[in-house]
């Protein structure tokens, strides 16, 4: 009988011992809301830049700035006390076929890190032969520090 409890007893700790949290599974990190204000291949201004991340934190520094990128029908106007507006430029790209996109926004405690993606045409790809010159203008609703990271992705057309 003693042996049956002991059995029971360790089988039960064994069992009951994956009901206990995980001190090693990840959280999830939060995310923040974005939208794009503009994006495209060319500049509107004709005006090309090299490769730039800029946070814009007022209005009049995003105006300059779409007036560059965009030619928007009517102003795009920003809550500058809850959010703020993001440039990313890719720079010149030797053809067309090239692309950036934001995925997400993550927030952290003193942060948010923006994570994009770089798609770029693959051998086999048919593409224009004109230099482009990829961007996205965000608004993230966040007024925290921000950080970047940039993945690359290379479409194969074969």
């Amino acid at each position: 009988m003693r042996a049956g409890l002991f059995l029971s007893i360790i089988f039960t700790s064994v069992f009951l011992s994956g009901c206990l949290p995980d001190s090693n599974a990840e959280t999830p990190v939060p995310t923040v809301p974005f939208s794009v204000i503009a994006s495209g291949d060319y500049p509107a201004s004709g005006s090309f830049e090299n490769r730039k991340l800029e946070v814009f934190r007022n209005q009049a520094s995003l105006d300059a700035s779409l007036a560059t990128y965009a030619q928007l029908s009517q102003p795009y106007i920003v809550d500058f006390s809850t959010s703020q507006a993001i440039l990313i430029n890719v720079g010149q790209r030797t053809s067309g076929g090239y692309s950036v996109k934001t995925d997400v926004v993550q927030e952290f405690s003193d942060h948010i890190k923006v994570f994009t993606t770089l798609t770029k045409p693959g051998n086999g790809c048919l593409t224009t032969l004109a230099l482009t010159y990829p961007f996205e203008i965000i608004e993230v609703q966040s007024t925290k520090e921000v950080i970047f990271e940039q993945q690359l992705i290379m479409y194969n057309c074969n």
